[in-house]
């Protein structure tokens, strides 16, 4: 438990949902609010992980959760910025996952990449995963600079955006990917 602790970046999950409801009562809010203080409401526990000493000098992630294609997906430095971001989306999302940023991952061929794996649950105890798990590479090298979105959003629909964008170099097999790191001296084999 306490290994899987430091595996995982900090995670706050936000529902803005209530800041919407005609029943304000459940933020503990008169019925006068304003919709910028009801979200404020909602994302107290956002805001408070962000103020946590040992959380000043991160970066963290803030991803809608109802959408997809990497639509929505911030990299924010503060407080304001989750403000900001959740109200630009409020049309479209109402829940959110802000998490710590991983700002020195493991990288392939020098860019940020996620694994995609398919599961099947069939049962409390039954849970089939399907072989063929890919690395959904960035075709941006790696860069601390987070105005390059490019090389820290590694979700294939948003890397299309790129011109230079090649899915044979940006979407590969498991395979593919060990021989990379066995190459690269990343792993062994």
């Amino acid at each position: 438990s306490m290994y899987l602790k430091q595996a995982l970046p900090y995670t706050v999950v936000i529902d803005t949902w209530p800041a919407f409801s005609v029943d304000t009562n459940q933020l503990g809010n008169d019925s006068g609010s304003s919709l910028m203080q009801r979200i404020r409401s909602c994302l107290q526990e956002a805001d408070h992980a962000m103020s946590l000493p040992e959380h000043e000098e991160y970066m963290w992630i803030l991803k809608p959760s109802t959408v997809n294609k990497g639509a929505g997906i911030k990299i924010v430095h503060c407080f304001e910025e989750v403000v900001e971001a959740v109200l630009d989306l409020n049309e479209v999302a109402r829940e959110f996952v802000l998490q710590q940023y991983v700002d020195r991952p493991l990288l392939l061929r020098r860019r940020k990449f996620h694994i995609r794996a398919y599961a099947l649950a069939v049962s409390a105890l039954k849970v089939y995963l399907y072989d063929d798990v890919l690395a959904l590479c960035s075709g941006t090298r790696y860069s601390y600079d987070t105005t390059q979105v490019l090389a820290h959003i590694t979700n294939t629909a948003y890397q299309a955006i790129d011109p230079n964008f090649s899915e044979e170099k940006c979407v590969l097999t498991l395979n593919e990917m060990k021989k990379i790191m066995v190459k690269d001296k990343t792993c062994r084999d």
